[in-house]
């Protein structure tokens, strides 16, 4: 695939809300509004306070609510608290909010009793009237070279709601600055906690024309897997701050021949029970052209087994309602029903114009398949060079990303997303987004989240956008951190020290939940911190570097 240089103006952009990614578990029902990033007293950790303290509710929203927003805690089945806040009061603006709580019991307006408690988050929206682009293409959502999306959606995860753009800028584009790796977001376009921009993880992404980085996955257990096409399809795994200690979990040892061309890559499970989905992009018939889709099973070590080849799940056949050609991208169902695209240009190479173009094939039972339960695209020019497909949580769509086809990036025709019936393949909508653009779209991914909402890379005009179903909508997020009322919170007791190889340890006792401050001492008057301890346990190890002379410890609330 030939891809044009990268113009070097400015364009405006929208990265894709595709932050609105929030997992399964995240979110309650179908919504384009909801609540991310949550934190208490300004933490993702576990919250600790005396209820006459009261506690700051902070959280994001990907777009304003304008159905309202109700913040509650209750424990158990018990509502201690809740507040209602309607459109256009505080609290139901795109982007950061906070509520307080004074720490009392809304019934009866006394102070809360001793326990733990959860958070909940619910926001709605009375919706559109057809899928609509809920991202304004400006500068929070602005992403160079564009290539891939993914959203977590672990429930269980402070990180929920996060998004993911793979950005393989060129490195021979005059005037613009060569760049490529992963760039972060949160939920309404805005650069997380530890900062925004491009990350690279301590590896060397290689950029355009190699597809590196490439297709982007997140498991259920937070790690973020990316494919670089430039070194033959290996997967790399990162954390979800794409710091530098990530592994190569797929590698061109777990192939068998030596031209890899493999696209992905797509992840499901956790664990000791995750498994690997890649597209054998591979053309070159003279080293054995294409196996098809190839399933692969990660082991302890969070690596592939060095020697694992793979099990097909998807031949090539000359089945006309099969693979006949390299598969492009693929995505995978609750049901195990795996969807396919095949990357094909009927326009300029007639020999692709009656070549299926998106497939619908069961779920892997032990035999390789070939024969799909539903085939489309033929003769649809709408479906010139697919660049990637999705399909919703719910088994009820598939989007499509589709680049275009031309000779110049000017003159590119037909780039935009396809929505389709993920039970027979009957077209939903096209959506339209050439009103205004300078340059004709190039669709390059496509994402969705568990609440119904996708997402799309217009690599054309370097911005990825959110874009909404259709009807009035809700969603509520539940906290990942809790918070613990105390009738007091007492003065935590350092016991049992321990000196050796260059470390001083003692044990602290204290409240679960809480953070304490270490401090130390040359002559118990004056003292400095020198660290904070947070840990939900009451008793804790802890471990410092040894002081260069005499000194003193404590440990208080701060």
């Amino acid at each position: 695939m030939t891809f044009r240089r990268m113009k070097t103006d400015c364009r405006a952009g929208s990265l894709l809300v595709a932050a609105l990614m929030l997992l399964a578990g995240c979110l309650s029902s179908r919504a384009n509004v909801y609540a991310t990033d949550i934190k208490l007293n300004g933490s993702t950790n576990n919250a600790a306070i005396v209820a006459s303290s009261g506690l700051q509710i902070s959280y994001i929203l990907n777009e304003p609510a304008t159905a309202g927003v109700t913040v509650q805690i209750e424990s158990s089945s018990a509502v201690l608290w809740t507040t209602n806040l309607a459109w256009q009061m505080a609290g139901t603006a795109e982007g950061s909010n906070s509520v307080a709580w004074d720490g009392t019991d809304q019934t009866t307006g006394a102070s809360a009793a001793a326990g733990i408690y959860s958070i909940s988050i619910t926001a709605g929206a009375v919706g559109y009237d057809n899928w609509t682009n809920i991202t304004d293409d400006g500068t929070n959502f602005s992403v160079e070279a564009p290539m891939s999306i993914a959203v977590n959606k672990n429930a269980n995860s402070p990180f929920c709601g996060r998004v993911f753009v793979g950005c393989a800028p060129s490195p021979d584009v005059p005037g613009v600055v060569f760049n490529p790796g992963i760039a972060k977001f949160n939920a309404d376009g805005s650069a997380p906690d530890e900062g925004g921009g491009v990350c690279k993880g301590g590896y060397q992404w290689a950029g355009l024309p190699y597809f590196s980085p490439w297709k982007i996955s997140i498991s259920s257990d937070d790690k973020v897997y990316i494919d670089d096409w430039s070194a033959g399809g290996i997967v790399l795994a990162f954390d979800e701050v794409i710091s530098t200690n990530y592994m190569t979990v797929l590698g061109t040892n777990n192939y068998s021949y030596p031209d890899e061309k493999l696209s992905g890559p797509l992840v499901t499970g956790a664990g000791t029970n995750t498994l690997l989905l890649m597209a054998d992009a591979n053309t070159n018939t003279a080293n054995g052209g294409s196996l098809g889709i190839v399933e692969w099973a990660v082991t302890n070590n969070g690596l592939v087994g060095s020697n694992d080849t793979g099990t097909v799940l998807v031949g090539i056949s000359s089945n006309t309602n099969g693979l006949t050609v390299a598969p492009w991208d693929m995505s995978l169902d609750t049901n195990g029903n795996i969807y396919a695209i095949q990357n094909l240009d009927g326009v300029t190479d007639p020999g692709y114009a009656g070549t299926m173009r998106v497939f619908c094939f069961p779920a892997y039972e032990g035999v390789t398949e070939t024969n799909a339960i539903w085939s489309i695209g033929s003769t649809d020019e709408d479906l010139e060079k697919a660049f990637g497909i999705a399909v919703d949580p719910s088994a009820t769509f598939v989007a499509v990303a589709v680049f275009g086809y031309g000779t110049s990036p000017e003159s590119l025709s037909n780039g935009g997303v396809n929505i389709y019936y993920a039970t027979n393949g009957q077209l939903v909508t096209q959506l339209d987004t050439t009103n205004g653009l300078d340059y004709s779209p190039e669709y390059t991914d496509v994402a969705w989240d568990n609440a119904g909402n996708l997402y799309a890379t217009d690599y054309g005009n370097s911005v990825w956008r959110a874009y909404s179903p259709p009807g009035p909508n809700q969603a509520t997020t539940v906290a990942v951190p809790v918070v613990e009322v105390y009738d007091a919170l007492a003065q935590p007791l350092l016991c049992a020290p321990q000196a050796g190889m260059g470390e001083f340890g003692f044990t602290l006792l204290g409240q679960s939940n809480v953070a304490y401050v270490i401090e130390s001492s040359p002559d118990l008057i004056t003292w400095t911190k020198i660290a904070t301890n947070y840990e939900t346990a009451a008793v804790r190890a802890i471990s410092l570097p040894m002081a260069a002379g005499p000194a003193f410890y404590q440990a208080v609330i701060p």
